[in-house]
């Protein structure tokens, strides 16, 4: 008698095919977890800290150039928060009150990667404040080559704390005014300087014919006005974060009126095209980078590649030359 062949079921079969594909996406979506998790999406931005006068209409999705997954696929904007493919930004600025803000830009791509980056933007006062008057320019010290000793008083923050800005006078080597935590300006004193904003002219538009734009950000600052940016940047990030970037009032170059903030407000500033052309051209007009990288120890402040001090062609040109700071050039702390 011959055995009858066992015939496998319509219904076993498709139980097995169902089992292998659950199996399969199980393992796939296992995978993706685990190799793609960290592929956050990518914000850029056109700087990260912006400066605008009180009035100026404000739009964040201007200083934002690109929102994009990881493969390069770019995100939409969305008034919606958290829907996938999108990006949406939460904050308000209040463009008629003085202040600094913090708007944040969140990215979610359909792996639910998340990202997030944050816009700094200070209201300034517009500069409507009349000219003062500047004192005599009177060589407080001459240059010998030999360097200040540094006060034994100093505070956590690099200040001297017995200096009085209400009580001192502006400090000059050898004609040229030096502003920084040691050496003060008094509340009275400062204006735009002419010659200064005329040689700004000529930098951007050497800047423009070769392509770059250099937009002036911040310029003259009062003593008053100095110390509600300040105040604002303690309340933000503490005393001891805020010093290494923001002048306390009377010590800020910006009311001396001989110092800008051009460009990008962005410490990659240094890094683009036309950062790059400021570092090597701008000494050609009489400025200089005030603040160059690794010279914190010397300058007081953080490396700031889009603040420029005029000191004049002359000088400007033997200090870019040597590679070194306005304090290391003069001698002096």
């Amino acid at each position: 008698m011959k055995k009858s062949k066992r015939r496998v079921r319509p219904r076993a079969i498709f139980c097995l095919i169902a089992i292998s594909i659950f199996i399969i996406a199980a393992v796939w979506l296992l995978f993706d977890k685990l190799i793609f998790v960290n592929e956050a999406p990518i914000i850029t931005l056109k700087a990260d800290v912006i400066i605008i006068d009180e009035g100026t209409s404000f739009h964040a999705e201007q200083y934002i150039t690109s929102v994009e997954d990881f493969n390069g696929n770019a995100l939409s904007l969305s008034k919606q928060e958290h829907k996938k493919g999108t990006y949406w930004i939460s904050g308000n600025v209040d463009i008629n009150k003085q202040g600094v803000y913090r708007v944040i830009v969140y990215a979610l791509d359909h792996k639910d990667n998340q990202a997030e980056k944050i816009l700094t933007v200070t209201v300034e006062n517009k500069k409507t404040s009349s000219p003062v008057s500047k004192p005599n320019t009177v060589d407080k010290s001459e240059n010998k080559g030999n360097e200040e000793q540094k006060p034994s008083n100093i505070d956590s923050g690099g200040y001297d704390s017995s200096i009085d800005p209400n009580d001192c006078e502006p400090y000059y080597v050898n004609g040229i005014l030096l502003v920084n935590k040691l050496h003060p300006l008094p509340p009275s004193y400062g204006e735009l300087d002419d010659e200064a904003a005329q040689a700004l002219e000529k930098l951007q538009t050497a800047a423009n014919n070769a392509g770059y734009s250099i937009p002036t950000l911040s310029a003259y600052r009062s003593y008053d006005y100095q110390g509600t940016l300040y105040n604002n940047y303690v309340a933000l990030d503490g005393q001891e974060a805020a010093d290494t970037y923001s002048a306390r009032p009377g010590f800020s170059e910006h009311q001396s009126g001989l110092a800008f903030d051009v460009g990008e407000l962005s410490y990659d500033y240094g890094e683009t095209e036309a950062g790059k052309w400021l570092h090597q051209h701008c000494h050609e007009y009489g400025f200089i980078i005030r603040y160059p990288r690794d010279k914190e120890k010397i300058t007081g402040y953080v490396y700031e590649p889009w603040h420029i001090r005029y000191v004049g062609k002359s000088t400007a040109k033997k200090i870019y030359q040597k590679g070194v700071t306005l304090e290391e050039y003069l001698g002096v702390n």
